[in-house]
């Protein structure tokens, strides 16, 4: 039974306060600016209001055009509208929703888990999702039943008595579930009003015109999110306000102070957002709060200045983040934070309309090669929606290592194939929405499969501690320190102040090498200085250098994060295997076994047999550790790589090659050993690597090199230069720096 509750107002009472994450030092939007804002843009706005309806999205002289460009889509992408077309008739098919209040819904959902968790009511997502398609395929076919069920869900969802319940000073009505709702029912609205009655149209204005200013004191400070201008709440709690401000003006005294509202906030979005374009929340909210943030755009481009942010750096450089933050293959992400490594909602319509704003063959490419969509019934509408007008798909990606300038992430891999690998290596905040104590930390996915893993989302998020940023959610394991592939100083987790973080200082990458330097002291307490340098040779290894100092001895533990239990071939050497690949771990220095670690946080919240720590430790004011990783796909038969190390000297045998590296804390001359029949090399440089072959040398890399003196090659450089060579057969060299 639904239980019919027309204007319910917002309810302020104090309790458990729903903090989040550490508030960021943004300042709140007021009142008295956002009436400013409305004083110049209401003139314009009044007078294209009267002019167009609908007035979301596309007028009714647009339409036409869009029907057209929908019917034309090729393949794969017609494939999204059938997709599309037949979850709107299983939709069709169910009943309404009934309204269970929260403390009826504890247990029922992976969402409800605890009361903490019904509370946010964020069931109720979907159906604002099923809403707006709805009244999306009403739109493209009109004679079909989706129009009743649009009119029958849109009157569900004014009876539900909250949409999302909260006991802080937030109140109710201001939140998630409150922003699908408003954003389905606006649409509904503006797109069908003649599918309801006087009376029902009078019903749907009483129930936004009481809890779309639920929303607004939100954002004028009463919320957590209101000044989280980089954070999903914020940007899909405030686009409702956009969508029923644009939807209901004229007809609710409040909806042009809520369009102003809007339209301050997500230009503080784009002042706010990273210019790499990626998240500091991470890659599965990245997708929630961009698909938001580009619907705000298109929803309002018809009435106001929104299309104006596809000039920011955010939105144009969105794509490149979100292809290369993919696994190889497409089918996965990557793990760091509060994340899924695959997507609860798949890209697609993010990357067809960025593709589409900026004519981007390459992003075309990405999108129409993504996997299977997943996502809600919006998802669904959008995905063709916005692939209509995408241009033709370009080659595909080419760079192998890409590097973030902003949030300080950087992922290196073999290639794009769905048998190649990724190395991801995370720096950054330590303390920001949804992050984890993970800096430096390193994750290893063959495919979509994370062998060398992060814990993701942790099991406590249904409890309140898990949130609470300023000290119980580090308590958690898989936000801790411990649970990721980084290291640990005197046990204790790494620093969670607003100003903690990992920064990378170098990032050099080439055909065959990627080498990336993290500079980690602002992460702990306890040292005086914290690198992690890591080369990768593409297909063949990984190096991992640490080097710490302190004033005073500090235990340091070197770690490393399993999915399965790694089994040990050798004495010094850790196997751990999956169904795409294997990964061969060793501790060169100290000469170390890496043991199993038992967790120390207080609340252990991965699965039971499903994350593996494995570390070693040494003590001292002056410390370091070198480490091999060997990634091996599971079509190769590739032996494993042994090693010879004499102090900054390390010799590692393939088959039919060998590696000599040699390093310094400085540039300097570095000598090899070579054997009698090669010619002997003079590098000076920070650290350099020489293969030698039958043939001789082969190839080299050389960081903050002066000069290089080898067969055939002679240079010597003003300034320090990173650089690689491969030696051609006729004796010549391909530079890379």
């Amino acid at each position: 039974m639904i239980r019919h509750t027309f204007a319910t107002i917002c309810i302020f009472t104090f309790g458990l306060l729903n903090a989040r994450a550490a508030v960021p030092n943004h300042a709140t939007i007021t009142q008295a600016e956002v009436l400013k804002s409305l004083e110049t843009q209401s003139p314009s706005w009044t007078a294209t209001i009267r002019e167009n309806r609908p007035r979301l999205y596309f007028s009714d002289t647009q339409w036409p055009q869009v029907v057209r460009e929908l019917a034309a889509l090729p393949a794969p992408r017609a494939a999204l509208r059938d997709a599309f077309y037949s979850s709107m008739d299983k939709v069709v098919a169910e009943p309404p929703p009934e309204y269970l209040p929260p403390e009826q819904m504890v247990g029922k959902r992976g969402d409800t888990k605890t009361l903490y968790s019904a509370m946010e009511e964020l069931w109720q997502r979907e159906v604002g999702n099923q809403i707006f398609a709805l009244a999306v395929a009403a739109r493209l076919k009109p004679d079909a039943p989706y129009r009743a069920k649009m009119r029958e869900l849109t009157l569900a969802a004014i009876a539900f008595e909250t949409w999302g319940r909260n006991t802080s000073k937030m109140g109710n009505n201001a939140d998630l579930a409150a922003g699908h709702i408003g954003r389905g029912i606006a649409v509904a609205y503006d797109w069908h009003r003649d599918a309801f009655t006087d009376a029902e149209r009078q019903q749907i204005r009483d129930v936004i015109a009481a809890r779309m200013p639920c929303l607004l004191k939100g954002l004028y400070g009463d919320a957590f999110w209101a000044r989280g201008f980089e954070e999903n709440h914020n940007q899909v709690s405030v686009a409702a306000l956009a969508f029923c401000g644009i939807a209901f003006y004229g007809e609710l005294p409040g909806a042009p102070e809520w369009l102003a509202a809007a339209r301050l906030n997500f230009q503080r979005v784009a002042d706010h957002a990273s210019d790499d374009g990626s998240s500091v929340e991470g890659v599965s909210y990245w997708t929630y709060g961009m698909n938001y943030i580009l619907q705000y755009i298109e929803a309002t481009r018809l009435i106001t200045d929104s299309a104006d942010l596809y000039q920011r750096p955010f939105l144009k450089n969105a794509a490149a983040y979100r292809l290369n933050a993919s696994t190889s293959g497409l089918t996965g992400n990557l793990p760091w934070g509060d994340a899924v490594t695959r997507d609860w909602s798949t890209p697609h319509a993010i990357i067809y309309r960025l593709a589409s704003e900026y004519t981007d063959s390459d992003a075309a490419w990405f999108a129409d090669n993504l996997p299977t969509p997943r996502g809600g019934a919006d998802d669904r509408a959008l995905n063709f929606l916005w692939a209509r007008t995408a241009p033709a798909s370009g080659s595909g990606p080419r760079a192998l290592d890409h590097r973030l300038t902003v949030n300080d992430l950087v992922t290196t891999r073999s290639g794009w194939s769905s048998t190649d690998y990724l190395l991801s290596i995370k720096a950054g905040p330590t303390n920001r929405n949804h992050s984890h104590l993970d800096a430096g930390a390193l994750a290893l996915a063959f495919g979509d499969e994370w062998v060398l893993v992060a814990p993701g989302y942790g099991k406590g998020s249904g409890e309140g501690a898990f949130w609470q940023s300023g000290g119980s959610r580090w308590t958690y394991f898989s936000n801790a320190t411990e649970s990721h592939a980084t290291l640990l100083v005197n046990g204790k987790n790494q620093r969670f102040d607003r100003d903690a973080r990992a920064t990378i200082t170098g990032f050099f990458s080439s055909p065959d090498w990627n080498a990336t330097t993290v500079d980690l002291t602002r992460a702990y307490s306890d040292v005086t200085s914290l690198t992690r340098e890591v080369l990768h040779r593409r297909g063949d290894y990984i190096l991992v250098f640490d080097t710490a100092t302190a004033t005073q001895p500090v235990t340091i533990e070197w770690l490393a994060q399993f999915r399965t239990d790694p089994i040990k071939p050798n004495s010094s050497t850790l196997l751990a295997e999956g169904k795409n690949g294997r990964l061969l771990t060793t501790l060169l220095a100290p000469a170390e076994q890496l043991t199993l670690r038992e967790p120390t946080t207080p609340k252990v919240d991965v699965t039971q047999g499903r994350h593996f720590t494995y570390a070693a430790k040494q003590s001292g004011e002056a410390l370091g550790f070198t480490a091999l990783f060997q990634p091996v796909p599971a079509a190769k038969t590739t032996s494993a790589l042994t090693t010879r190390v004499t102090g900054n000297h390390i010799e590692i045998f393939g088959e039919g090659w060998t590696d000599h590296l040699a390093r310094s804390e400085k540039t300097s001359e570095l000598r090899f050993s070579l054997t009698s029949d090669q010619t002997t090399a003079h590098i000076s440089a920070r650290l350099a690597i020489i293969r030698t072959t039958s043939a001789g040398i082969v190839s080299f890399i050389a960081l903050d090199a002066a000069s290089i003196n080898l067969p055939g090659l002679s240079r010597t450089f003003g300034a320090p230069k990173n650089l690689t060579g491969q030696r051609n057969a006729d004796g010549t060299w391909t530079i890379s720096q």
